[in-house]
């Protein structure tokens, strides 16, 4: 079988995300297979830059990567790669698999399927009905409305369309997209990624063994809820609670000054360590030492879909705190494995982190609680043999 993906991103771009890492992790489950496996992919190094010096062709782990150049980039991340059409269209595979919605990438992958009669797959990664949820510019807003035109002929072309929970299963049937093309298929860990720490976090960052770290880990971008997460934190530090440290980890989708200057005005700069840069930092291995170095780990945002950091985190056994909001109620469960709060009330999240420090012989039954959830249902194994199933399907559907 060869199987091409097309993304707007790919290594060594890590501030896009999950969608990245999902897809380089189900490259090298694939490729491991023994599939040959080909990305098809911008030069973006970052949400906002790109560096056309990238190789345009090059092996990651037994994967091809074949590079376009990035002409342009309208609105929010719809990174214009017409140069890819051209190998799209000629090159030999079985399968193609787009990374993302309401891309110029899955744009092309749905004309190239159609025209040579290839089964396609999209996985969105939230991106279904992103427009409507959560505040946004308007030129970004604009573009998401004006391509559901594009958007709904991409969906109703697609043969398979993976949703990632119940909640993005809905939003394809709001499209009005036919049931039976939906199949429910997790995001994943890899937990071969958290047997070992790559550095000891603690130490490079001068946070000594007492100290309780509080984690978030993810873009530093409005809609991630962050100011929530540093008023909660304040609320923390007025009730006096002893040797607590918040950290934040995450590329800089344009609010790490007003997070800067919120601590300022808060009196809390050496209570709070922000590693981020728009580039090629912070490391996979910065996200890795601090998930494992971590005790509470939280996610305050306003909208998400599926965030793997949150599998990684309860793969690590930390106890979360969350929003409930989208698919993050499928992920954790209230009590159990971590603490679900309504968005932007900081209060109640002071609250729920409070009694995880307080309660450590809790926190880390719900961690271990957490850790054996990820690994019943949500590794690249568990998840990488569905998908793979999928494309068999697909197959034995156009041979038969």
């Amino acid at each position: 079988m060869k199987i091409a993906f097309v993304s707007p991103a790919y290594l060594p771009c890590v501030g896009w995300g999950g969608p990245v890492a999902y897809l380089r992790d189900l490259c090298r489950f694939m490729t491991m297979k023994g599939y040959e496996v080909t990305v098809y992919t911008g030069d973006a190094i970052s949400t906002r830059d790109f560096c056309h010096s990238l190789p345009r062709k090059e092996f990651i782990d037994g994967t091809l990567v074949k590079r376009y150049a990035v002409i342009r980039r309208v609105a929010g991340e719809y990174y214009l790669t017409p140069s890819m059409l051209k190998d799209l269209k000629n090159d030999e595979y079985d399968i193609i698999h787009a990374n993302g919605f309401r891309t110029f990438q899955s744009d092309i992958a749905a004309y190239v399927s159609k025209r040579r009669g290839i089964s396609s797959v999209i996985t969105p990664h939230g991106a279904v009905g992103s427009y409507l949820f959560g505040k946004m510019g308007s030129k970004t807003r604009f573009l998401n409305i004006t391509h559901n035109l594009i958007g709904m002929s991409v969906l109703r072309h697609a043969s398979i369309l993976i949703a990632l929970n119940r909640f993005e299963m809905q939003q394809y049937l709001y499209f009005g997209v036919e049931p039976e093309k939906i199949t429910v298929v997790p995001n994943f860990a890899n937990p071969k990624e958290f047997t070992n720490p790559p550095y000891d976090f603690r130490e490079k960052y001068g946070i000594d063994s007492d100290t309780r770290i509080i984690l978030y880990a993810g873009r530093l971008h409005k809609i991630k809820g962050l100011d929530s997460l540093v008023y909660a934190f304040n609320f923390l530090k007025m009730k006096k609670v002893r040797s607590v440290k918040l950290v934040i980890v995450g590329s800089d989708g344009g609010m790490k000054m007003s997070l800067v200057d919120m601590c300022k005005s808060y009196n809390l700069e050496n209570d709070v360590l922000i590693i981020s840069e728009k580039i090629l930092v912070p490391s996979r291995e910065d996200v890795i030492s601090a998930i494992m170095s971590a005790d509470v780990f939280v996610s305050p945002s306003l909208f998400d879909t599926f965030p793997i950091v949150m599998l990684e985190a309860l793969l690590c056994a930390k106890p979360v705190v969350a929003t409930r909001v989208g698919g993050v109620p499928e992920i954790i469960m209230d009590g159990v494995t971590g603490f679900l709060v309504d968005p932007k009330d900081a209060k109640k999240l002071a609250e729920k982190i409070l009694y995880l420090l307080e309660n450590e012989g809790e926190a880390k039954k719900m961690g271990l609680r957490g850790k054996d959830y990820v690994m019943r249902n949500f590794t690249v194994e568990v998840v990488g043999e569905k998908i793979e199933n999928i494309y068999r399907k697909l197959l034995q559907g156009e041979s038969e």
